[in-house]
């Protein structure tokens, strides 16, 4: 993880208001530290600051999205900031202002899939399907472990209960929870066995073809995963060979692979 220079404490701080379920305490302390803080860094004519998470995180950024300016890690967690905002504002469902909260976040961190799914909540709520459908399909380059793996299936899960292909629904809140189990996918699961007696949930050919009818894909973007292998490649000719070594753990993550593991115990 890259840490950050300032306000470590006062988000500790709100993360302990949150966890008391304190939500006033913790949004008013926010909103005086995004009103103390706003005018630092500050996009310039050259350079944008970011606040990404890994070195994978930067270089997808740098190779999908192609930036013409210069980019630094910025040192105020402004992405972490403005979720929390969310994150309360979802609460008192206030899902418009929790949605531009998050659209600030994403400023921060374009690259964060915890984002991305922070607006498929919202979306589900308000039952804004083209708005999911968009945040579906972005967030697919940015999965970088199992838990964002399997939020894909479940929210897009989520996707299609709302569409009530109840169906296809079943198999991707499957799916999701044979890769790891979240609420999501196991509410879901509850939800549509409570609802439909499903006796043969369609097989993958068939959700891969109803996916495509929505634009969406079903396996992981195989680019992204050539870009964390160059990446590794890269990080090793540097001998860094300890953030080569996390490189080809996401990636073992991801596919069980075994030759990740293979690559990563020569480096060691």
């Amino acid at each position: 993880m890259i840490g950050y220079d300032l306000i470590n404490e006062d988000l500790n701080e709100i993360g302990e208001y949150l966890k008391a379920d304190d939500y006033v305490s913790a949004y008013d302390m926010i909103s005086e530290l995004l009103s103390e803080h706003k005018d630092k860094f500050k996009e310039g004519d050259e350079i944008r600051y970011f606040n990404f998470d890994s070195p994978i995180q930067f270089y997808i950024y740098n190779m999908k999205l192609s930036p013409e300016k210069n980019f630094k890690q910025g040192g105020i967690d402004f992405r972490t900031l403005y979720m929390c905002k969310a994150h309360i504002e979802i609460f008192y469902e206030n899902y418009k202002e929790a949605e531009e909260s998050l659209k600030k976040a994403l400023y921060w961190n374009p690259v964060d899939p915890n984002i991305f799914y922070e607006l498929a909540r919202v979306f589900i709520k308000t039952g804004e399907l083209q708005k999911l459908l968009i945040v579906l399909k972005a967030v697919r380059s940015y999965i970088l472990d199992k838990v964002s793996y399997s939020k894909y299936y479940a929210y897009m899960g989520e996707y299609y209960r709302l569409k009530e292909d109840y169906k296809t629904a079943l198999s991707l809140y499957l799916l999701s929870k044979d890769i790891f189990e979240i609420p999501v996918s196991n509410e879901g699961i509850t939800f549509i066995l409570g609802k439909e007696d499903i006796k043969n949930p369609p097989v993958t050919e068939e959700i891969i073809s109803t996916l495509k009818k929505d634009g969406l894909e079903y396996s992981l973007d195989m680019e992204v995963l050539g870009m964390i292998y160059d990446l590794s490649y890269e990080l090793t000719k540097q001998l860094n060979n300890k953030s080569a070594m996390y490189c080809l753990d996401v990636l073992y993550e991801l596919t069980g692979d075994e030759k990740y593991l293979r690559e990563k115990e020569y480096l060691e």
